[in-house]
């Protein structure tokens, strides 16, 4: 018996050439979408799957379960059952968070859905798995925001922001025309500092609503005092249903967090929807021009390139919401939806880092 799902491994040394490695499925992945998290641990390589939907609808009849494979051979070393039921896992697409810079993973988070009772009442949180060991089966996870929210389905980023980890993830779902579980709860986009004390690290799970103001979160911290922070997306309004994060945040090198969120349509006979981009403060979720002592940006840099559901692609000057009247987070909406995967930062070329390229796009001939 097979999984509705298959990943598979290639070598791409040689880029015309391609050499098939191995394929990895379970009768249990179903349609798995989370894609891969690579651990990186002393003498070998791990990858983690999480298991999806059982059907199209983004429903599922069964336990959450997590999947860690052999880099070299596809072969499954260890399957966890978090025993959450009904559930299903967010993206990865990460090698995790190596919070001493050692060049090993430490910690890998994702998202997850759980339906509690009816397709209109899905709930979520997150998933912090402690990696430290060199040994698989002595892996293990944590679940923070049991169900204090919507799905969340989007991946986990990480980001050194003013000298402290971060994680950022929002919540949302929309796998069909009508996807809009517990509407009349909103969504939120967030920001969690990580605790690290003696080789260990958790989530702070103080966190503060900073949707109208993040004048206590500045004030907290001021004072010694580090909480996470979170915004509240808008609700259903006339013409569409309730905004929501489908796609992964984009963290940039100047203490900045880049959210795209998106409304679908509420009009049966219409498509798509619309969508806006959150520019915002990664310590406190506030505007990038929040005067917080310690925590202020004074110069935002690079362009923005967020890819719409119309084929457009929108060019976005970042430098506009520095000393920017009034003080705004978000940009405008545009017309159509964003897609999952983090959007596109161009840097000025006197500024920009040499990095290693990532593939974009493979077509096969």
């Amino acid at each position: 018996c097979v999984g509705l799902s298959s990943y598979f491994a290639l070598d791409i040394t040689d880029p015309e050439n391609p050499q098939f490695l191995w394929e990895f499925t379970d009768k249990d992945l179903g349609f798995s979408f989370s894609g891969p998290g690579l651990i990186k641990k002393e003498g070998k390589d791990y990858l983690l799957f999480a298991s999806g939907p059982t059907n199209y609808r983004g429903d599922s009849g069964q336990n959450l379960k997590f999947f860690v494979v052999d880099v070299d051979t596809g072969s499954a070393v260890r399957v966890i059952d978090t025993g959450i039921q009904n559930a299903f896992g967010g993206r990865l697409f990460t090698e995790g968070l190596d919070y001493d810079e050692d060049g090993f993973t430490d910690y890998i988070a994702l998202g997850y859905a759980r339906k509690d009772g009816s397709m209109n009442n899905w709930k979520g949180g997150i998933l912090f798995l402690d990696v430290t060991d060199n040994d698989v089966n002595k892996w293990s996870y944590r679940v923070y925001f049991q169900d204090a929210q919507d799905a969340i389905l989007t991946k986990v980023e990480y980001m050194k922001c003013f000298n402290r980890w971060y994680m950022y993830f929002g919540s949302g779902r929309w796998f069909y025309k009508t996807d809009n579980p517990l509407s009349g709860q909103r969504e939120r986009i967030y920001g969690i500092p990580l605790r690290c004390n003696n080789g260990e690290c958790e989530p702070v799970t103080d966190v503060a609503d900073v949707t109208d103001s993040s004048e206590n979160v500045c004030t907290d911290a001021q004072n010694g005092v580090i909480r996470g922070w979170y915004v509240r997306l808008d609700p259903n309004e006339e013409g569409y249903m309730k905004e929501r994060s489908i796609t992964d945040p984009t963290p940039i090198d100047q203490n900045v967090i880049i959210f795209p969120t998106s409304q679908p349509t509420g009009d049966l006979c219409g498509f798509g929807g619309r969508s806006r981009v959150w520019i915002l403060n990664c310590a406190t979720g506030g505007a990038v021009d929040d005067s917080c002592p310690g925590y202020k940006i004074d110069k935002l840099t690079g362009k923005l390139l967020l890819q719409l559901s119309g084929g457009d692609i929108r060019e976005i000057s970042l430098s506009q919401f520095i000393n920017n009247t009034p003080v705004k987070r978000s940009t405008d909406f545009y017309v159509g939806l964003t897609p999952d995967h983090e959007q596109i930062v161009i840097m000025p070329a006197s500024t920009q880092e040499v990095k290693s390229g990532r593939i974009l796009l493979w077509l096969e001939k």
